[in-house]
């Protein structure tokens, strides 16, 4: 067994510096819909609503400016108070904001960004002139707009500046407005979507915006026509990774194979570069191709034979696919 172990491996050292995988834990202050749970009538409703007259998230360029006039059309229809209180879920326009330009008019007045000096230094998000406290974060993005015929839906993000274990990934807000009331700021804390996720979507029945996947389950976070936030699970199934993804993780355990620290996964990940160790969290989060306990295995052991594991070993064992329960089972630093 010894024998064919070693010839499974290659020579390769290199010097590192440290990095240490970060561990998150999901919400629970928000309404949550899984299969197999039961929902309301009402709810079932609106899933049903949504597959049926789902819009496009982005228009596409040849109907943009047709958007933008059946956007100022809303806007009127909304301000000239004989919309009946039955046709108040019916989506009259939408628009896309990430290429617009603040200010962005809208029946409650301009949105717009703003940045207070530190410290801290925070940006904001403005209505007609009066910024919202609750908004602040280190960086604000309007992203969609969503004219009703009793109100407008502004969605945007909330980010950071650099990447840390307490800002890893963007945190959804939605901005409710209704004429001569005051604007509505809503955010659910800890309910973020991954770094390639964030695609929003509006239907009568509410605003929808993609979480994308997280520790094996894809997420879907609506501000429904009640105002409420719903969101929807779904459990992926595991699938390999890329190959380029695997190239990745390939790369972190030839650190491992570097490091001279051998007491344990914790002692060899202090020399594997951070770059390459974000890389494997990011994997281990947002894909359910890497096989968490196999890496710390395989790591470990890489360190202590001074060895890098072959491509088809890496393939084969690493990048084929999430162990059961990873998620849920692992202990401290195990991602």
């Amino acid at each position: 067994m010894a024998v064919v172990l070693v010839q499974s491996w290659i020579i390769a050292r290199r010097p590192d510096t440290a990095g240490v995988i970060a561990v998150n834990n999901p919400p629970a202050d928000v309404q949550v819909a899984t299969p197999g749970m039961s929902d309301d009538e009402p709810s079932r409703r609106r899933e049903a609503a949504d597959a049926s007259d789902r819009p496009s998230t982005l228009p596409r360029a040849d109907v943009a400016a047709a958007v933008r006039v059946q956007t100022a059309t809303a806007t009127a229809a909304v301000g000239d108070g004989k919309v009946r209180a039955g046709q108040g879920n019916r989506l009259l326009a939408f628009e896309d904001l990430r290429a617009a330009r603040p200010p962005i008019a809208t029946i409650a007045g301009p949105i717009n960004i703003v940045t207070r000096a530190g410290p801290p230094r925070l940006s904001l998000v403005a209505v007609n002139g009066k910024t919202l406290e609750q908004s602040g974060a280190q960086i604000n993005v309007l992203a969609h707009r969503s004219v009703y015929a009793d109100r407008e839906v502004i969605v945007g993000f909330s980010d950071c500046t650099d990447t840390t274990s307490a800002c890893e990934r963007k945190e959804p807000f939605w901005l409710l407005l209704r004429k001569s009331k005051p604007p509505v700021f809503k955010r659910s804390r800890g309910l973020r979507a991954n770094q390639n996720a964030g695609a929003v979507t509006a239907v009568p029945s509410g605003v929808h915006v993609d979480l994308g996947l997280w520790d094996g389950v894809r997420q879907t976070a609506t501000l429904t026509s009640l105002d409420d936030i719903y969101i929807t699970r779904v459990k992926e199934s595991p699938a390999p990774l890329s190959d380029a993804d695997c190239r990745a993780v390939a790369a972190a355990l030839e650190s491992c194979a570097a490091s001279r620290q051998c007491d344990g996964y914790q002692s060899v990940i202090r020399s594997v570069p951070a770059a390459r160790m974000a890389n494997v969290e990011r994997l281990f989060h947002e894909s359910t191709g890497l096989n968490a306990p196999m890496f710390r295995s395989v790591c470990v052991r890489s360190c202590e034979l001074g060895l890098t594991p072959t491509s088809a070993l890496v393939r084969r064992e690493v990048c084929g696919g999430a162990a059961p329960a990873q998620w849920s089972q692992r202990p401290q630093g195990a991602s």
